[in-house]
């Protein structure tokens, strides 16, 4: 049984001062590895990207960790491997999928909660494959719901793209509240194509207070909204009529007003 004495204060409080050297790296590393899984070991995660994130712009997050895991025993891996999908980089990624098919259940979970954890859509494919193909339930919803968000993260990429890719998230989402989700990160293209598809699910019983949400975000910005009244209108009407949200209820009016 954890001893809170052990661990209180937060290790975030304690050790984000740190510094990504040699000194303070390996001893952060250290506590990671003697951490049992559960919310200490994810403060431990958290301080140790904060402290990696001093490194000058460009450089690999990890590349400070892997030089202090480099002579832990691999067995360890269940305890390093989700902190090396939290800081990403390309020698992180290495790592992770060459044991992402490993024989060893905990290793194997571990790789993909490191996959989970990216902090980026550079593993996007990868997690759509999983959710998509994995022979493992939690497997599935734990890819589904990372792929959604970090496809939706702030990025270059078209709108009409990204909008492409939460469609094919839809088409695998089983569960409502993974639908819901998918329904409320829509809201981030904001493109009247997202709009329009959004709206398409407020007959869905299971999405449809989600999808109410999400229209009303997308109607908060003037720049989409204003010129669109006349497709906008009846979407917020149907909104105002439908969702159990009284706050939803009346931004829809008030946007339906040109408000």
């Amino acid at each position: 049984q954890e001893d809170p004495a052990v661990y209180g204060p937060a290790p975030g409080q304690r050790y984000a001062s740190r510094d990504p050297d040699k000194t303070d790296t390996p001893r952060l590393v250290r506590l990671l590895l003697a951490t049992p899984r559960g919310k200490h070991r994810d403060e431990v995660e958290k301080t140790i990207l904060i402290v990696c994130e001093k490194l000058p712009k460009g450089a690999d997050r990890a590349e400070p960790v892997l030089a202090a895991l480099a002579n832990v025993d691999p067995s360890q891996a269940p305890s390093y491997l989700p902190l090396l999908g939290r800081l990403g980089g390309p020698k992180a990624l290495k790592i992770i999928r060459s044991v992402l098919h490993s024989t060893d259940r905990r290793v194997q979970e571990a790789a993909v909660r490191a996959l989970c954890n990216w902090p980026d859509a550079a593993v996007a494919d990868k997690l759509l494959e999983i959710a998509g193909g994995s022979e493992n339930k939690a497997f599935r919803q734990w890819a589904l719901r990372a792929y959604v968000r970090v496809v939706t993260l702030q990025s270059d990429r078209p709108e009409a793209r990204t909008l492409a890719m939460l469609e094919s998230a839809m088409k695998l989402a089983r569960k409502p509240e993974d639908r819901q989700l998918i329904m409320r990160r829509a809201a981030t293209v904001r493109t009247m194509e997202a709009v329009d598809w959004i709206a398409g699910y407020l007959d869905d019983s299971a999405v449809a207070q989600a999808a109410c949400e999400a229209i009303v975000e997308l109607a908060h910005h003037r720049f989409l909204r204003h010129p669109n009244m006349k497709r906008f209108g009846p979407i917020l009407e149907k909104v105002g009529k439908i969702s159990k949200d009284p706050a939803v209820v009346e931004r829809a009016r008030r946007y339906r007003l040109g408000l």
